[in-house]
This record gives structure tokens, sequence and C-alpha cells, in this order.
């Protein structure tokens, strides 16, 4: 398994079924066949939109960085979707606190 949980092996390119508009259905093999440099293979991008979506029982607050959060005891952090400025006040935040 991959750090995602997925299989590392390819699948069988010859049983894909395909919708109407020619898109498959199978998530796990469109993350399977992806080769670009953002979106790699076994990868996928989530958006995490919604006009109300500030956790307000979050201890720190980032302007135009919604949810913005650190995985406790860990260098990991998230997010939900960033403003540009949103995004040059995360990393701010984050080299403020050693990171």
């Amino acid at each position: 398994m991959g750090a995602l949980g997925y299989s590392i092996s390819m699948p069988s390119l010859i049983n894909i079924v395909v919708s109407t508009d020619g898109c498959p259905y199978e998530i796990g093999t469109v993350a399977a066949m992806r080769n670009g440099e953002v979106l790699g293979s076994q990868t996928v991008l989530k958006s995490d939109h919604c006009s109300r979506c500030q956790n307000l029982s979050l201890h720190e607050r980032v302007d135009g960085a919604p949810n913005f959060r650190q995985v406790p005891g860990f260098p990991v952090y998230g997010v939900a979707n960033p403003t540009v400025d949103g995004i040059q006040a995360m990393i701010q935040q984050i080299r403020s606190n050693g990171g």
C-alpha cells in the first residue's frame, strides 16, 4: 500500500468502465493513471470550500486561511481554501513558531 492507502500496483486498463461523458467512474483508476508534477500517480485533490467554513473552536485564526491548524507535536498543518494573502500569513505564522 502507498502512503494514502492505495495499492502501488497499476490497475488493468482493459476493464475500465467509462461513463457517458467518457470519464472513468472509479477514482482509484483515475488516481493510478495520473502522472503530472502536481497530481502524480495515486494522489487526489479535494476541495474544502464552504462560505461559513471557519471552525470557531480553533485556538488560532489566520486571516484568509480558514481552519488553519497544526497537528499537535508534528510539523503538519491543514487549512481550508486560503487566499493568496492567507497563504503568506500561514507561512509567516509557521516561521514565527519555529517551523
